[in-house]
């Protein structure tokens, strides 16, 4: 991993786009370290993967700072048509956690964005199953079609990994 310090990425670097007026338009080359850590980081899946073991394995925080990171500090609950919950989630110390009907956090995801580039990370806390999607499409208007990819290889991930058990 590295940090962008100018416009000129490295090389084997995937082009970044973004879809203005029904045209892609390359972000490659935009300068990214005006976004710090929310966007200047350069690495690959596989670094992303590596740093996202380390860190709920419990290898760069102690327990309780990880305990912290993964439980809730705010819940919202969903309501179905008929106005019936069904689906519990929250917000952890810099995550997104999906949690069972007991309110017990099963997964933690988090994602980003930045000029031409999105991604988005996710760990189910029981089978330590990681799922990391990087895209070279930065999501506009109506984040499509960033968002309905994500899910639709996440939910098929899910589905395959659950079947293989």
């Amino acid at each position: 991993m590295e940090y962008s310090v100018d416009e000129n990425v490295p090389k084997n670097t995937a082009k970044g786009y973004e879809k203005k007026k029904g045209k892609y338009v390359d972000y490659t080359n935009v300068d990214h370290k005006w976004a710090n850590s929310a966007g200047a980081i350069l690495g690959t899946s596989n670094d992303l993967y590596q740093f996202n073991k380390c860190l709920l394995e419990g290898k760069l925080l102690d327990s309780t700072q990880l305990n912290k990171m993964i439980n809730s500090t705010v819940v919202f609950r969903d309501l179905d048509a008929e106005g019936l919950e069904w689906f519990y989630h929250a917000i952890g110390l810099g995550w997104h956690l999906s949690l069972d009907l007991s309110g017990k956090t099963t997964n933690v995801s988090h994602n980003g964005n930045t000029a031409g580039y999105n991604c988005n990370i996710q760990y189910e806390l029981g089978n330590s199953l990681t799922i990391v999607i990087a895209m070279n499409l930065f999501p506009s208007g109506k984040y499509e079609p960033v968002f309905s990819t994500q899910n639709q290889l996440i939910n098929t991930i899910h589905e395959y990994y659950k079947n293989e058990k």
